[in-house]
């Protein structure tokens, strides 16, 4: 997420609206990208310390979303000076549902794919990758 907002800063057209540059991480809608890798973390940190289940990556997935829509609105409202009821009402509750949706659809492809990775021997489990750092 960091590159992502990197090359959003430098130009490169990745933010909404095949938007770019670092006006938008200081507009309304750059609370939204800080938010975003504050949620990778979270979410990464959740699934590490407890288990990479489909429940687990629904909490971890769920709580990103709070994280990034609780960043994107906090901006949001200063930015264009918004009282906390509109600034809910337009950076939070339009995209609750889609976002619970997308929570659940993330969390199972994505423990999906890592359990695939993982019988491929594509992805190794923690407690192997400790054993070779150990050598």
């Amino acid at each position: 997420m960091i590159c992502y907002a990197a090359l959003g800063v430098v130009g490169a057209p990745v933010f909404a609206g095949f938007s770019g540059g670092a006006q938008v991480l200081i507009g309304p809608t750059g609370g939204y990208i800080f938010g975003f890798i504050l949620t990778a973390f979270v979410t990464g940190l959740i699934l590490e310390r407890t288990s990479f289940t489909f429940s687990m990556a629904i909490v971890a997935n769920i709580a990103g979303m709070i994280i990034t829509l609780l960043c994107g609105t906090i901006q949001l409202k200063f930015v264009l000076d918004l009282n906390w009821s509109l600034a809910l009402a337009s950076g939070v509750y339009p995209f609750i549902v889609v976002g619970l949706m997308k929570a659940v659809l993330a969390s199972w492809i994505g423990i999906l794919l890592r359990n695939r990775l993982i019988r491929a021997n594509i992805l190794l489990r923690r407690k192997v990758l400790e054993i070779l750092i150990a050598f």
